[in-house]
Formats: structure tokens, sequence, C-alpha cells
């Protein structure tokens, strides 16, 4: 039974491939028109140039062009455009969160993702991954493992993020934009070539400004959802012979923001008033009358909608900046020699990383009651992070077989402080703030060895295989104090000396092959079919801090209420996760008379072993006191198997050369296989989030109006998106939402490079939240982050050169 889903999708899928094939010319097709979807984009899926529609594997390419006409802001932006792929914000808006096929992140610990944002063929960190979208080639969404060629934790994914590289011409653009909420960005390049054929400079930069679109209405603290982002680029291209290439690329990005608003989602009545008798000994009238408070705060919360708050966090006694900022500067350098056939190349990446944030995760301004003001639960981080990646290829094409060899060294470690501190049930008036200080030095390094190829085995089919092993190390110092953060020599340092204090050093490693072997069929020129499986991993972590104090190690009546504390020790180590997939699909340009279309579908199987879980240990009783309670109260565990199959599709359908169409959809269907047993974590199906939603698509319109104003071309563009409701955390929902854009653009006037565009985002000013930030109901409110309320504004471009 369990594969007959799959069958009747594969089935289906066969049978829109019959159903389409009748549809092809014979006859040689035109160029497409430049304003329609059915450009032939360039891909690097397989780490080399080939045609979107020759590359055996799912892939939304969104260009240069689209990005333009859709507005897209920032890579969050791109989920809309992508369907299956939700980018949301869980824990805070540093930490964006990525989900696909079934797959995506762990809010706590290191939260090492399964898709990978790169940037420039360079792996993103976690905290750099919504990088803005200024000035850039294409992004690519990769969908599936990509964990031959793209390595370790990729096994939901890859996102790629290419820059616009330098060229040998004159040639640039600049921006201005007003809008909204005070809205302004400024925005530009200049290419420039330094000496004739050999070497160019590229400069780009992007400022980005925007009111809180959140409403703060607790006296003395900010408005919260800002923006204010500054980025900039530098890339210097060497061509000294026509077979050697060396780019270099520099990139700085800093924000100082105010964090997102955590918005009350829903009201857990009688948690808080339990945790306060039960935990802390208090009379049951006094619990009634915190409990009270909290009720009426979110029944104020309903009333004023999502973008009105009573989010309270400058006055909670702690000290600690109200803010969300980051710091992310790196370097690129790409090296690529031609020897014939054979290509050498080697990409070298650095990014240096700073991020700050202190959020509200209870939502609301403090409890008042008898025994003074109560914060439930307030959460912030710092962390300080160097990432260094080397990879070299050896790439061959050699008329029938084509085929790619390397190998891949990454090491990411701390720079400086990295710290959570959490503020949770403290009693401001009567204890003052007890700020607990959860250090967390995490060192990873991983070398890999790679190889993959393609084999003609007649002029029209190809067999594919790869494979990749990999070494990973994970190491962590950390540990919990009332008295402010440990350095990682001071972290070293307490833990040499063996105290129970919960400071220690933890390691884990892990040594694992990933492969993918597959065929295609060049049936026509206009018809690829293919089917692959491929098996990705996501490597071994560890749970912080060192467990070793009764708190943690099953202490007999040393946790809240007298209760038996749990024993943590068997998760201090997490192991990793392994998916293995099939997937069948087509890519068929079609003609019709005089209309013209193109058809990508695909199916897929996945199975997910081992797959992570959080599990929050609050109910468990651990004193928020305890040092050694888990980082962000929570641990990962691998805590279940699960089967993913679903359907993804787009069509493009351009009926006259002005007008094209556009649809894209993805269906998935997520079930539960086993539940691991944890003993006292011991996860119900029900309580694993597999964070797809069942079904999301987008369909969108752009026209190319046959009036020229001022001697300008008008272009209109439209989309909807609308994604089903999808797992977001502990098993818990979130609903689904519709979202409509449209952007107006009159350009080139009077063909002088003069563009004048107006955009809106979510036209119909929807309400929908986008990712949680604490559903558990054991927590006395759950909180959500919300979307962007409608958005408009003006832009005014200038493009020179060629």
């Amino acid at each position: 039974m369990k594969s007959i889903k799959f069958q009747v999708l594969a089935t289906s899928a066969l049978s829109l491939i019959a159903t389409a094939i009748p549809a092809l010319a014979q006859e040689p097709d035109d160029q497409p028109s430049v304003n329609s979807g059915l450009q032939d984009i360039v891909v690097t899926a397989r780490r080399r140039e080939e045609s979107l529609q020759s590359v055996p594997v799912s892939i939304t390419a969104i260009s240069a062009e689209m990005l333009e006409q859709k507005s897209v802001q920032d890579l969050s932006d791109v989920a809309t455009l992508t369907p299956g792929f939700r980018f949301s914000q869980e824990g805070g808006k540093n930490q964006p969160t990525l989900s696909l096929r079934g797959l995506g992140q762990l809010p706590i610990g290191e939260g090492v993702p399964a898709i990978v944002a790169y940037f420039n063929d360079v792996p993103l960190s976690k905290e750099g991954g919504n990088i803005p979208t200024f000035d850039l080639a294409n992004i690519q969404v990769l969908k599936g493992p990509q964990g031959t060629l793209f390595g370790r934790n990729t096994i939901g994914g890859a996102v790629l993020v290419n820059s616009k590289k330098p060229t040998l011409d004159t040639e640039g653009y600049i921006q201005a934009g007003y809008g909204n909420l005070d809205y302004k960005e400024l925005e530009g390049a200049l290419n420039v070539p330094l000496v004739k054929d050999v070497a160019a400079l590229r400069i780009a930069a992007q400022y980005r400004n925007r009111d809180g679109r959140t409403k703060n209405l607790t006296p003395g603290n900010p408005d919260l959802d800002d923006t204010n982002q500054l980025s900039f680029r530098a890339s210097l291209l060497l061509q000294p012979t026509e077979n050697l290439t060396n780019t270099l690329v520099f990139d700085y990005f800093r924000a100082r923001e105010k964090p997102a608003a955590e918005v009350p989602y829903r009201y857990n009545a009688g948690v808080l008033a339990g945790i306060l008798v039960g935990g802390f000994g208090f009379a049951p009238a006094d619990a009634a009358i915190y409990e009270a408070d909290l009720a009426s705060l979110f029944a104020q919360q309903q009333a004023n909608g999502p973008y009105k708050v009573t989010n309270e966090l400058a006055n909670d006694g702690s000290g600690l900046k109200v803010a969300a900022d980051r710091r992310i500067w790196g370097i690129t350098n790409t090296t690529s020699l031609k020897l014939g056939d054979v290509t050498i190349r080697n990409i070298f990446g650095y990014r240096d990383v700073y991020n700050y944030q202190f959020v509200n995760t209870q939502g609301t301004r403090q409890l008042i009651g008898p025994q003074g003001r109560l914060v439930i639960y307030h959460t912030g981080a710092e962390a300080n992070k160097s990432f260094l990646t080397d990879e070299f290829q050896v790439l061959g094409d050699m008329g029938r077989l084509n085929w790619i060899a390397g190998a891949f060294y990454s090491k990411d470690k701390p720079t400086g402080t990295n710290v959570n501190f959490p503020q949770q049930f403290s009693f401001i008036d009567l204890f003052g703030p007890a700020v607990n200080y959860s250090t967390s030095h995490y060192t990873n390094s991983s070398v890999a060895l790679f190889a993959q190829l393609g084999f003609k085995v007649t002029d029209n089919l190809t067999a594919n295989a790869g494979a990749r092993y990999t070494w990973d190390k994970v190491k962590a110092c950390a540990g919990n104090s009332l008295a402010g953060a440990l350095s990682q020599l001071q972290c070293a340092d307490q833990a040499a000396l063996g105290l129970p204090d919960g400071t220690g050093i933890v390691k884990n490693k892990g040594d694992y092959a990933t492969w993918t072997v597959g065929l295609d069929y060049q049936a026509t020129d206009d018809l690829f079919l293919y089917v692959t499986s491929r098996r990705g991993i996501r490597g071994v972590n560890v749970n912080t801090p060192l467990f070793e104090t009764p708190f943690t190690t099953g202490g007999v009546g040393a946790c809240l209420g007298g209760a038996t504390c749990p024993d943590l020790r068997p998760y201090q180590k997490v192991k990793q996760e392994q998916v293995t997939d099939v997937e069948l699909g087509m890519k068929l340009n079609w003609r019709a008379g005089d209309m013209k279309g193109r058809f990508n579908v695909s199916a897929f199987q996945t199975k997910y072993k081992d797959a992570l879980q959080f599990f929050n240990v609050r109910p468990l009783g651990i004193p928020p006191t305890a040092p050694d309670q888990p980082t962000r109260t929570s641990i990962a565990i691998n805590a279940s198997d699960a089967t993913v199959r679903g359907i993804e599709a787009e069509l493009v359908i351009e009926p006259a050369p002005w007008l094209t169409f556009s649809f894209g959809g993805a269906y998935a269907d997520q079930k539960v296989d086993d539940v691991k047993p944890f003993g006292p974590l011991t996860l119900t199906k029900n309580e694993v989030t597999l964070p797809t939603p069942k079904f999301s698509g987008t369909a969108a319109v752009r026209a190319v109006l046959p009036i020229r104003p001022m001697d300008g071309e008008l272009a209109f563009n439209a989309d909807l998106y609308h994604t089903s409701a999808y797992d977001a955390q502990f098993g818990q929902q979130l609903p689904g939402y519709d979202v409509v854009n449209g952007r107006l653009e009159l350009s080139d006037i009077g063909g002088r490079g003069v563009s004048i565009a107006a955009y809106v985002r979510n036209l119909f000013d929807k309400r929908y939240p986008t990712g949680p930030a604490v559903l558990l109901s054991s927590f006395p409110a759950s909180t959500v982050y919300y979307g962007d309320p409608r958005t408009y504004g003006l832009q005014l471009t200038y493009r020179f050169g060629s």
C-alpha cells in the first residue's frame, strides 16, 4: 500500500506527458519574446552552465528580469514564485527558516538547514540566509536532495543566488524608490573596464529604510518590524588570457533594525496558573490574577489585529538592547582555467557574521499581579562566527562523456560572543530580573570528496551517476550563567574544572556517503525526460550544554513540584538524518499555431529517516535556574521516519508575443511512518512537524500593452500566490492564505533608458501568519509572526551603457 500513492502520482505525471506530446511542433521554434517567460535560462544545478530545459533536476529559475518584474526585494519574496518552497522567520527575523518537500530547519541550537542558500557558489550561514536581491543575475531553487554536488545538509534542496558578474563594457543603473510606511530605497551599479579585454570592475550598492509596520501600544517600547539595511558589493574580473579567468567578489550587508513582532495567536487557558502554583508555589488566588491579566491581553490583541501589539521589551529590567541587528561581510574568489576539454576551477569563500536579537516570545506587556510584574519568556541571542570554505573542481567534456570531480573543505568557528539569554518567569518587582546566559561556542568542520559523470549511451539517452563521501566534526563548548556570557576561552577554562555546572565540551563526528543515479532522454529538441534517485544526509550535531546535574540526569524529586527530572544524556548527541528519493520528470517546449508554451512537471517520492524534531523540555519540570537547562529550553531529537510524495508543475503559455500566462503548483502528501520511543520525550505522530503545505501555487500574467506612452514600453504584471495550511511547530498547523501582487512599468522612455514603475504587494491587505514563534500548548500563550500588510510604492530607474 505504501507505494500505491506514488504509483498513482507517477502515472498521473506520465499521463500528462502522453497528453502533451502530440502538441509538439515539428518545425523549429521561433526565438521567444524578450518579454515572455520562455527565455532559455542558463542554470548551474550540476556546477556547469546548462539550459534549464535539459537538466535532470526540478528547478525554479528566476532571471534578473523576472526579479524586477515581480518586485522581489529580498530572498523571502522568492517563496511566492516557487510553489512548495516556504520561507519564514521562525526564531526571529535574523534566523530565516526554509522548507521544501517536507523538510525544513529547527529553530533551536545550530538549526542546521535542510535547504542551503548559496551566494556565488559559496554556502551561506543560516543567519545570513535572507540576503538582499539587488543586481543579481538569477536565483535558482533546486528541489530534492543535492548532496552529491552541493554537500552536506542539502537534503531538501538548495537555493543558488548569483550576482551579476563584471563585463568588459561600461554600463550600469541607478534606481530610487518611495513607498508607504515611509519606505525609501536607493540602489545602483556601475560596471567599468579597467584594462581593455583583460579586467573590469563592477560596484553595486543598496540602501533600504522603512518604518515599523507593527505599532507598539506599550509606552516606552519601539514599533516593530522595521527595515534599515545597507548593502555593498564590489566584483573584480581578471581575464589575462582567453582560458584563464578570476572573479573576486567582496560583499557587505548591515541591518540595524527592531525585532519582528511575536503576536499572540492562541491563549492556552490555565497553563500559566498551573505553572505558578505547581512550579513556584503561588497561592491559587494570586496565580488566578496573573492568568486573568494574560487572558485580557489576549482578548485585546484579538480586537486590535496583528499590527497593533502590547509587546514589551524595553522595560523588563534586563538592560538588553531591543534590536535585531546583523552585520555580514564576505569574500568569494573563483578561478577557472580551461585546458582543452578540461576545466580546473577553485572556489574560495570566507564570511564573517555578527547576529544579535532580543525578542518577546510571550508577545505581551509584563503581567501585573500581587507578586509584582511578571515576564513569562523573553529571549535573545548574540553570535559572532566566521565561515571558511574552499572547493576544488576538475570538469571534463569529452564527447560522450562529461564529468566533474573535486574536493571540498569547510570550517566555521566562533570569533566572539555566542550566547542565548532567555529571561523566563522573572518577577521584576520582587526579585529583579534574572537573565540566564546560555553560552554555546560551536566549531564545525567538514571534508568531502566527490565525482559525477554523464555518459551518452546513445545520441539522446544519457546515464548519470555521482557519489560524495563526507567527514564531519562538531565541537561545542557550552554552559549557563547568571553572571553573563562566557568567552570561548573562559568556557574552555570552566569546562576543564570538571564541576557539575553544565559547562563542558560536547563533541560528535560522522562520515557518510551520498549519491545520485539516473537516466535522461532528449526525445526531441523540445521534449526532455528524466528519472533520478538521490541520497542526501544532514550531518551529526549536538545538544547543549553538557547534561551533568541532577536536573538533567534523572534526579529524584529535584525538578519543579518535587518531580523526578528527565535523563537527557541519551540525547546529548544528534545522529545524522537520511533522505532517499526517486524523481520522474518531463520538460517540454510546445507550440500550437501561433501559441507557444512550456510545461515542466515532476513526480517524486522521498523516504526520510531519523528526522529531527525539537522538543521543549519545560513540561518536564526542569527549573529555569538549572545550570544545565537545555539551550532555549529545547533539544533536537531524531524522532521519526516519514514519507513525502508529490507532484510539481510549471506551465507557461504565450498566446501572443505581448501576453504571457504562467502557472505553478506543488502538491505534497506527507506521512509519518514511525515515531521513535524516547521515554519522557516520546512524540506522537500528530506532534511531528512536516512543514510543507499540502498545496501551494502561483498564477501570473504579464502583458506588454500595445500603446507606447512617451515612446516607452508599458507592461503590466500580476500574480496570485496561494498556500494551504501547513504544520508549523510540534504538529500545530497555521492556516493557508492568498496574496496578490502587481506592478505597472513604463520602461525605456524615449529610448533613453529611463523607467518608472508602480508596484503593490498584498493588494487586498490580507492578514496571515507566516511562521510560528512558540505554538507549544505547554506555554501560556502561543505566538506567531505575520506577513507584511499591503505595501506599495514607486520606482524610478535609469540604465546606461550596453
